[in-house]
């Protein structure tokens, strides 16, 4: 059983999509509270709090005792961001520049969700009306802009200091994929002038590459366990592989020894952490 207070981690699943370490956030504001309030107002079942104690990492504790196989956290699943393997998808998009890739996959989700505007009467929303007003929420819980250490968010002269021409061609080649590949997200508003609308450019293109970096290092790939009957897609291995963004989870810690599994359930049900302990 675990005991009240227990810092949870999980084992990084086999199937990662890329790993970097995420930068954490600096906010002035409750960040902690933050995650309760929306937990709880967004129907997530969770029995953790999100902690930094002195002189250790920020994680999630356990806010009562637990026994192994209990849920500990279960995450609704339409407030994730989520894209299915499809046939032949390239398994990194550093093999393939200017290709979409489950990184901007699941960037451009990030970003319409972060900065849609409610759509006019008979157009189809950029995303569903619950997730982007959430997500607009989340979003103080994420690394802010500009403190990203991920290549793809280098600027020139921070790719230059890297002292290496080969790391820092393939960061400049990265970057120009993704404005590609994402290019007119996010939308810029204005023409006040050339100035003004190249420095709204240049804000567009950092927040492609912030999404993008946050949707190579955070999201991870589970199988789909428990596809429903009447998914008339979920039949081929391709389509039982999901990379998710999964909110609330992604505050946990990984570990070589952990004492938490996530595990998928179907669409509309929940992704959740088992005590394993």
């Amino acid at each position: 059983m675990g005991d009240c207070g227990q810092v949870l981690n999980m084992l990084l699943p086999s199937r990662v999509f890329l790993v970097f370490a995420a930068a954490h956030t600096s906010l002035g504001l409750n960040v902690n509270a933050r995650f309760d309030e929306l937990a709880t107002r967004y129907g997530v079942h969770s029995r953790v709090r999100l902690a930094t104690p002195p002189g250790k990492e920020r994680g999630l504790f356990t806010t009562s005792a637990i026994k192994a196989g209990e849920p500990v956290l279960a995450v609704p699943f339409e407030l994730c961001l989520v894209c299915r393997a499809e046939p032949g998808d390239i398994k990194s998009p550093w093999d393939a520049p200017h290709q979409e890739a489950r990184d901007t996959l699941l960037a451009r989700q990030l970003l319409q969700a972060l900065f849609a505007e409610e759509a006019a009467e008979g157009e189809d929303p950029s995303a569903p009306d619950e997730l982007r007003e959430f997500w607009q929420e989340w979003s103080v819980m994420l690394p802010e802009l500009h403190t990203l250490a991920h290549p793809i968010t280098l600027s020139e002269e921070s790719c230059r200091g890297l002292h290496d021409s080969q790391l820092s061609h393939a960061a400049k080649l990265q970057q120009r994929r993704v404005d590609a590949v994402l290019a007119g997200l996010p939308k810029v508003i204005g023409d006040s002038g050339v100035d003004a609308r190249n420095a709204l450019e240049a804000e567009a293109a950092a927040l492609r590459r912030w999404a993008v970096a946050l949707c190579s290092s955070r999201p991870f790939s589970l199988p789909y366990e428990s596809a429903r009957e009447d998914d008339e897609e979920s039949s081929s291995e391709a389509q039982q592989q999901l990379a998710a963004f999964v909110p609330f989870i992604d505050m946990a810690n990984h570990d070589a020894e952990p004492n938490c599994y996530v595990q998928v359930m179907a669409p509309a049900e929940p992704l959740m952490i088992h005590d394993c302990s």
